[in-house]
């Protein structure tokens, strides 16, 4: 059974909600309307209390039932289907009242839609329970397992060039990019290209200010890396951004102070970076970066002080995961919301506690799942966050631990870990697709 808005949605809401039908991210929306991610969920706010519905999907579903989708069809007055007649152009206005939207097509095609809405909500289901289990193909030039057995979820791909460990990753349509770490020869300014699809590594320029311990993240089309450890174990403050398009290098404006092992994530425009080691102790300030501005702003700090901790951006904020202090290795998981900067309840909220305390972790966010990993010499434990059961749930470990020097870079359905004494490749299928016919018509 559905139901008409008391309030009408407006036509830039009507804009937002038919892309949002289409399965378009926020940022994509933002994209096609030439508005902020953050004006998005502003919308999604008011359609969803407009409509009384509470996610994506239910939304989905009332705007194929409500006629909002145009599928670019017809009915005549017997139901059946006929092509839409030509007709000039005319000036869009916007609908005088929603309490009397377009009827939807009671046509078999309709109908279809609907089906499909319906089996996509239940798919998105059982990814939120189970994370999936069957395997899909592997990306290109990923190997078997041992013994020649079918590979699973965790398969091997192209090696680094060489060894090395605490650089910095981020991925740019769909390729990977380290940057910085430690080699055998000492500290290293190398800075590598992977394309998941040749299965190829390549260099690029040299950051200019070779480090470790440096976090990355990628906003808009460039990639930015703040502070790190230089050879001499000082800690700078130096933000050095890298151009993928240009393949050239620049500076940004320097850190308040300089760190290293800091937490780094892009969210709604900019980038906010939590804890990490001054040089001397562990860190608890959190720092945001306009990139219009160039500049930096000092924001609520974190509960604890904290090095090596894991950001991770999901709709519902930033999850700040583990880490390290002084009283060893943290199980923390806290979610910090830039909204709530200067409200009386504040930024920042705990969460389920990690399963066990993580000194270093590794992870990343596919389809808004949050995955944490858990390096350890002896094993790796793995689990995924799922926000709806408010749970971890295990993962299948690695066929051999992942170095504690590793990082984490998502491309599509798969984690890739990189990196370590080892030089290891390892890449961890989170999610599988599933292909659904096209309807024809």
């Amino acid at each position: 059974m559905t139901h008409e808005p008391n309030t009408p949605l407006s036509e830039r809401e009507l804009e937002v909600l038919r892309l949002l039908a289409t399965g378009a991210t926020n940022k994509e929306i933002a994209g096609k309307l030439v508005i902020s991610p953050n004006t998005v969920k502003v919308h999604l706010r008011n359609i969803y209390a407009k409509i009384e519905v509470a996610s994506r999907t239910e939304a989905s579903m009332w705007a194929v039932q409500h006629g909002v989708l145009d599928f670019g069809l017809t009915t005549d007055d017997e139901g059946d289907v006929s092509p839409p007649k030509e007709s000039p152009p005319e000036e869009a206005t916007p609908p005088a009242e929603m309490a009397s939207p377009r009827r939807a097509v009671r046509t078999p095609f309709v109908w279809a839609a609907v089906t499909l809405m319906l089996l996509l909500a239940l798919g998105s289901a059982l990814l939120l329970q189970r994370a999936l289990s069957k395997p899909a193909p592997s990306p290109t030039g990923a190997s078997q397992s041992a013994g020649g057995e079918p590979p699973g979820r965790w398969q091997t791909a192209a090696a680094l060039p060489e060894p090395v460990w605490g650089m910095a990753a981020s991925v740019y349509d769909g390729r990977i990019y380290l940057f910085g770490g430690q080699s055998a020869a000492g500290l290293a300014g190398r800075a590598l290209r992977y394309d998941p699809a040749a299965d190829a590594w390549e260099d690029l320029p040299p950051k200019p200010t070779p480090v470790e311990d440096v976090p990355a993240a990628l906003l808009g089309e460039k990639i930015y890396l703040p502070g790190g450890k230089l050879a001499s174990g000082a800690v700078t403050d130096a933000l050095e951004i890298y151009d993928p398009r240009q393949n050239a290098w620049t500076e940004g404006a320097s850190l308040p102070a300089p760190r290293s092992a800091a937490a780094l994530v892009a969210f709604e425009g900019r980038l906010y970076l939590f804890g990490g080691w001054d040089g001397s102790a562990y860190a608890g300030e959190t720092w945001a970066y306009d990139p219009q501005e160039d500049s930096w702003e000092s924001l609520t700090a974190l509960s604890v002080p904290r090095s090596h901790a894991l950001a991770l951006a999901t709709d519902n904020g930033i999850h700040l995961l583990g880490g390290e202090n002084a009283d060893g290795p943290l199980a923390l998981h806290e979610i910090y919301a830039p909204a709530r900067e200067r409200t009386a309840e504040g930024p920042w909220r705990s969460d389920v506690p990690l399963p066990q305390p993580v000194a270093r972790p590794l992870g990343g966010n596919v389809a808004n799942l949050v995955y944490l990993f858990a390096p350890d010499s002896s094993g790796t434990q793995g689990w995924v966050f799922t926000e709806n059961s408010d749970a971890w749930n295990p993962l299948d470990a690695p066929p051999a631990p992942l170095d504690a020097g590793a990082v984490v870079a998502p491309v599509g359905a798969y984690l890739h870990f990189l990196g370590g004494p080892r030089g290891q490749h390892w890449t961890y299928q989170a999610v599988y697709i599933v292909s659904i016919p096209a309807i024809q018509r």
